[in-house]
């Protein structure tokens, strides 16, 4: 049977992200990118990519503009065009640039000359995998088990998860897409068009969210809560290994921190002459923050001696400065607790997390990257049953929320629209339960263990 042409503006994603403009063609091809006639009016290295589509070019356009708007590390692409001809006269052109991708109806020029194209090695697996920052560290631990199988794996996410695994010395090559580059309705077609270049492909995407974690588009989302509990509440790793193929051994589903990123890790644990406590003040979702964050951080400064440094993104400065204040009203001296919300980049933050005696904070991603790790976490769990995120890692306690009817939903949740909230704390029943007794004796018991150690 012969092969379908697949469509090569599928092929043109990893070339054409950020900043892209499009010459020639009745529309834009993506939604990104933006369709001009003559490029005369932008400035010097404006943009990422350059995409020349079709045979009639209009007017006023000259090759050498085209090369002059480009990044210094930016692409010139050739689409719905022929390919051979295109390459001829573009290596005329432009001598300096390098071939990144040619296939039917597609030329990638590139000034950047890692990108120069190579021969697709044997036994070549793509694994796709978009989804949040756990999920490339849940995801981690499969690259190993099929490089052991033989196969060369090229990595396809998105950004900004896609630094997770950069570092992973398992992933050969990445292939990266911004956030939602490719419509939802076309990722089937697109999915199937790269898959085309590969030997095997294990898709992940949706191997959790969707199946294990339900959306509010799916009939399964208003399953009773049994139901779904029943049906839904496998383990994530295990799960994520079950659709890759590969054995169940979790022991590489870590986060590859660099050398540099330890020494600095290292350095800023030093400073503290005390234990230490990194706590994940929120995660992505309406269910991933304690509303009791400030009177387990003033019962933490009253009874023991250690430091508490709070992680999170820009979202989450305000809930801590909520909680340091409210501390500050129950204790006084807040100088232990280091304000880090919106300061540390993520990487930086799991390798510090690393270096911690104890890892607080509910299902997120800084909690994944040291799941494997030795010292103590404390998860406050929310939309996960027991064991589904915890199974497999090493020295965790989970905060079961056990009083809240609605635990385990096994959902996802982005508003209250059906998440059950806490009126008086504005938090997620869920969270809103959980006694902060609760949480500071198991934080204590994991200082304490890390202390006798």
């Amino acid at each position: 049977m012969q092969k379908k042409i697949q469509n090569p503006k599928w092929f043109s994603v990893p070339f054409t992200r950020g900043k892209v403009m499009q010459i020639g063609g009745d529309a834009a091809l993506f939604n990104h990118w933006k369709k001009t006639g003559d490029v005369s009016i932008i400035k010097d290295g404006a943009l990422d990519a350059l995409v020349i589509c079709g045979e009639e070019i209009p007017a006023n356009n000259s090759p050498a503009e085209w090369e002059r708007v480009v990044k210094a590390d930016g692409n010139i692409v050739f689409i719905n065009s022929d390919e051979n001809e295109a390459e001829q006269n573009a290596k005329h052109l432009w001598p300096d640039m390098v071939v990144a991708k040619k296939r039917y109806g597609l030329l990638v020029m590139s000034k950047n000359k890692e990108l120069a194209e190579k021969p697709k090695p044997k036994n070549s697996c793509l694994v796709i995998r978009y989804g949040a920052w756990g999920d490339q560290i849940i995801c981690a631990g499969v690259f190993p088990l099929l490089k052991e199988q033989g196969h060369h794996i090229t990595l396809n996410c998105q950004t900004p998860q896609d630094i997770i695994n950069a570092t992973n010395p398992h992933v050969d090559e990445m292939m990266v897409q911004d956030r939602d580059q490719v419509d939802n309705d076309d990722l089937l077609e697109y999915w199937n068009a790269i898959a085309t270049e590969y030997d095997k492909v294990i898709n992940l995407s949706e191997s959790i969210e969707g199946e294990l974690l339900l959306s509010s588009d799916s009939a399964k989302f208003f399953w009773p809560q049994s139901a779904r509990h029943k049906l839904f509440n496998a383990n994530y790793m295990e799960r994520t290994h079950d659709v890759a193929g590969v054995k169940h051994n979790f022991s590489r589903s870590v986060f590859y921190a660099t050398s540099d990123e330890r020494a600095k890790a290292k350095e800023i644990r030093q400073r503290f002459d005390a234990p230490l406590i990194c706590w994940a003040v929120a995660g992505s979702a309406v269910h991933k923050w304690y509303p009791h964050v400030g009177k387990v951080l003033a019962k933490l400064l009253a009874e023991t001696d250690a430091y508490i440094m709070l992680m999170g993104d820009d979202e989450a400065i305000a809930l801590q400065d909520s909680a340091i204040a409210e501390a500050q009203e129950i204790y006084g001296d807040v100088s232990r607790i280091a304000a880090q919300c919106g300061t540390l980049p993520m990487r930086g933050s799991m390798a510090i997390a690393d270096t911690a005696d104890v890892v607080v904070g509910p299902e997120t991603g800084l909690l994944n990257a040291v799941g494997r790790s030795k010292n103590h976490k404390v998860v406050l769990v929310s939309h996960s049953g027991k064991g589904q995120l915890t199974k497999h890692w090493i020295n965790a306690k989970e905060i079961l929320p056990e009083k809240a009817p609605c635990f385990p939903c096994h959902r996802l949740h982005f508003s209250f629209e059906h998440c059950s909230k806490d009126e008086q704390t504005g938090a997620s029943l869920c969270n809103a339960v959980i006694e902060p007794e609760t949480i500071f004796k198991a934080i204590k018991n994991g200082l304490h263990k890390s202390s006798s150690k």
